[in-house]
């Protein structure tokens, strides 16, 4: 008997194990339906591939992307559990899922016990061979153990701050915010022309792109592209272009000045001191971030106050004193429910990442994952006091004077011009 679709049904397919005289190449695959190590299967593939009645197992320590190319074959997959405490079964599961996409029956087989079950079910598994000496009755009850998870994974690809329904109430005041932040951008549009909306493609810029694109496409939009970024805010920027009809210019930092950052510090040494953690924000965005702003009458961003103690001051509107324009932040008073109950509302499209407990994004290396309970800028620049949280972009950059001294320095001698990188 196995668990299958959280049913106890008759399991009319057996595992083969191979003995300790028996190699991949001469093992006997009898006939009916039999799940084969997948060392058989790779040994046999000619011979096996014309059968209908075969499925394969893998081991803790074999990969998921090995089965790319034949998944089509097997009507089930199994993943072996060799002990209780050997976790990556788990990531098999979940990479033929949602990497592979695998559509078949993906069956846990081993050291299966009740109180994994419940975790092996998120990560995609829909059939379960508990240990012969355990109730399978009883481990059928451990798929139920909790009726709300907070994260995303295979049986529910949103986190539970994405699931919560708002009452009428509360979308009504939705709705103000929202006229709220359309007036904001029609008196930036209409008293600073030109206007430019710097996207980051985080949670609370993807609601801005789709309000701007909806109510004033004549404000133009860039994004900043440090060449650190992960890969799923590249997989945006590609989205965002078939997506919306306003045009998305990316600047990029110009590349002697990453190459001098990287003489002197090394690659990675923002991580070493918060000034040169901040001398390295300098040169891949403030910098371009000058020469984006150039000629410009105003800029917007999509800040919030409740997102950093660093920004709790800030103002709808207010003269940017370091970049010489005006700066809007429509969503200042917009809280993180509020944003993404509008990118549910509308299908708006976001970075993936935030499915991955990323809520707040930057470049990859400076970025992680948060836990629970934790702020939502926790993952940024983790490594530092909440207080020195800030790239440069929004704040003076009287802090940054020595470095933007030397960079000014530096674009002498390239073909970046001085009035470019200075205040």
């Amino acid at each position: 008997m196995i668990i299958k679709n959280r049913d106890i049904v008759d399991d009319d397919w057996n595992v083969l194990r191979l003995g300790e005289n028996d190699t991949p190449e001469n093992a006997a695959v009898p006939d009916g339906k039999v799940i084969v190590p997948f060392k058989v299967w790779e040994s046999q593939r000619g011979t096996l591939r014309h059968r209908a009645d075969i499925g394969v197992w893998l081991a803790s320590n074999e990969r998921a992307e090995d089965l790319q190319n034949d998944l089509a074959v097997f009507r089930v997959i199994a993943v072996d559990f060799p002990k209780f405490a050997d976790g990556r079964g788990y990531s098999i599961a979940y990479q033929l899922r949602n990497r592979l996409g695998y559509q078949g029956e993906l069956r846990a087989i081993g050291d299966v016990l009740r109180d994994q079950m419940f975790y092996m079910q998120r990560v995609g598994f829909d059939s379960f061979a508990t240990r012969q000496d355990k109730d399978i009755h009883e481990a059928r009850k451990g798929l139920k153990d909790y009726s709300i998870s907070y994260q995303a994974s295979s049986d529910n690809a949103s986190p539970l701050f994405r699931r919560v329904e708002r009452g009428s109430d509360e979308m009504n005041t939705l709705q103000q915010k929202i006229n709220q932040t359309i007036a904001v951008l029609q008196q930036a549009a209409l008293e600073f022309s030109p206007v430019v909306f710097a996207n980051s493609l985080g949670a609370e810029d993807m609601v801005l792109t789709d309000l701007i694109a909806k109510y004033r496409p004549d404000i133009q939009m860039f994004s900043l592209d440090t060449g650190r970024l992960p890969k799923e805010t590249y997989d945006l920027i590609q989205e965002v272009r078939k997506h919306y009809a306003i045009p998305l210019q990316v600047y990029f930092p110009n590349n002697a000045l990453v190459e001098e950052y990287v003489s002197q510090h090394g690659i990675n040494g923002f991580y070493d001191s918060v000034e040169s953690r901040k001398g390295c924000c300098f040169v891949r965005k403030v910098e371009p971030l000058r020469r984006a702003l150039k000629g410009k009458g105003a800029w917007i961003t999509g800040m919030r106050r409740d997102q950093a103690v660093t920004r709790g001051t800030l103002e709808f509107s207010a003269f940017d004193v370091d970049n010489g324009l005006q700066k809007f932040n429509p969503l200042l008073d917009w809280s993180n429910n509020d944003v993404w109950t509008y990118i549910r509302q509308y299908e708006v499209p976001y970075n993936k990442l935030h499915d991955q407990f990323y809520p707040s994004l930057g470049c990859a290396p400076c970025t992680r994952s948060i836990t629970p309970g934790e702020d939502i800028r926790a993952g940024r620049w983790w490594w530092e006091n909440p207080e020195s949280k800030e790239c440069g972009l929004h704040v003076s950059s009287t802090s940054l004077k020595a470095s933007r001294e030397r960079i000014i320095e530096i674009a002498s001698q390239t073909n970046v011009e001085k009035h470019e990188v200075s205040a």
